[in-house]
Parts: C-alpha cells; sequence; structure tokens
C-alpha cells in the first residue's frame, strides 16, 4: 500500500505522499527534487522488475494508495510484455503454503534486510550457511531496534554499505517503499 503514494510521484498529491513519508520515515520534510529522484528509481527498479507483486482488486476498490499504485504503472507506462503479476502479499502466501522452504532452504547466503535481526532462527529453521542481516528502523508502529532514522541515514549508509557477495545471492527485504531502491542504488552489488 505505501508504495502507491512513492511511485505516483509527480501525478500523487503530496498530501498522500506526507501521509505515506509519516508512516513510513517518520518525516515529511524532505524535499520536491529529492522525492522526485527517489521516484524515478523506483519507477526504474519496477519497470526492471521480473515480478509485480500489485494489490487486489478489492483493495484497490477499498483505498487510494492501492489504486495509486495500478494508476501509476499506466499513467508512467512501467508495464512491460515479460512482467509476470502476482498478488502483493506473495511472501505471505508462499510461507502460509510451506513454499518459502524450497526458496531459501540450504543456500549458502541469505541477506536480510528488515527491521528484525532474525538471523539465528533463520540459519537454524533452514539450514542457510551464512545469514546477514541489514538493519534498517521499521515503520512508525513497528520500529524494532534500529534506532538510527530509515532516511535519508540509514538508506544512504545501505547504498554505501550494501554487499551482494555473488550474482544471484537470495535476500529477504522487508524495509518499505525505499527497498528496491536501496538494493539497486548498492555501489557494491555484484555484477
Amino acid at each position: 500500500m505505501a508504495k502507491g503514494p512513492c511511485l505516483g510521484i509527480p501525478i500523487t498529491s503530496r498530501a498522500r505522499v506526507n501521509a505515506f513519508l509519516n508512516m513510513w520515515l517518520r518525516t515529511t520534510a524532505i524535499a520536491d527534487d529529492k522525492l522526485l529522484s527517489l521516484a524515478e528509481e523506483l519507477k526504474v527498479a519496477v519497470a526492471d522488475a521480473d515480478v509485480l507483486g500489485t494489490p487486489r482488486p478489492s483493495q484497490a476498490a477499498r483505498h487510494p494508495n492501492y489504486r495509486a499504485v495500478g494508476q501509476a504503472l499506466a499513467a508512467f507506462n512501467l508495464v512491460r510484455e515479460n512482467h509476470i503479476f502476482t498478488d502483493a502479499a506473495l511472501h505471505r502466501l508462499l510461507q502460509h503454503a510451506l513454499l518459502m522452504r524450497p526458496l531459501i532452504a540450504n543456500a549458502p547466503f541469505l541477506g536480510l534486510i528488515s527491521s528484525r535481526d532474525v538471523t539465528q532462527p533463520i540459519a537454524r529453521i533452514f539450514n542457510v550457511r551464512e545469514v546477514r542481516w541489514f538493519g534498517v528502523r521499521g515503520e512508525r508502529d513497528e520500529p524494532g531496534t534500529v534506532t538510527t532514522r530509515h532516511y535519508p541515514d540509514g538508506f544512504e549508509a545501505m547504498r554505501e554499505t550494501l554487499e551482494v557477495p555473488y550474482r544471484g545471492a537470495r535476500f529477504l527485504v522487508g524495509a518499505g517503499s525505499l527497498a528496491r531502491s536501496t538494493a539497486t542504488g548498492s555501489k557494491r552489488a555484484a555484477a
């Protein structure tokens, strides 16, 4: 839901974007030009993605942030012929169907970008040799243990220091709308 307003910049109202910023980043003090730049990075990430998780029609009918996703995809011509569409809650569906295990079990490496350090249980339950946590502050109501503000401090630090050990390394990312921009903007991603 939160990605809709950010993806929709500049057609989304600043009031709607500010509500998103307040919920996820605890601030609305981000200059318009910086927001536009972040939105452009998000649009590139969406256009380059293989799989797009989008809200269900019932969600779009209930809330404008969900509708904003479809509106932005259309307005900015972000849909590609090769895109595979799925439910935005795919991660939950995979977990409930016990299909997450085959995706990460016995992996040599798993990166976690989230507000919670769950490296030990993940390593143990899924028999992952190396689990590396990249902590980010969570949303307003669920901040987690990281105290560095998510944006710009944590966001920019993550972009500078995130290391992808090899092409195709698996990451589970729970970091809000800026998550994809963090990963794609990493200066140290494996080629």
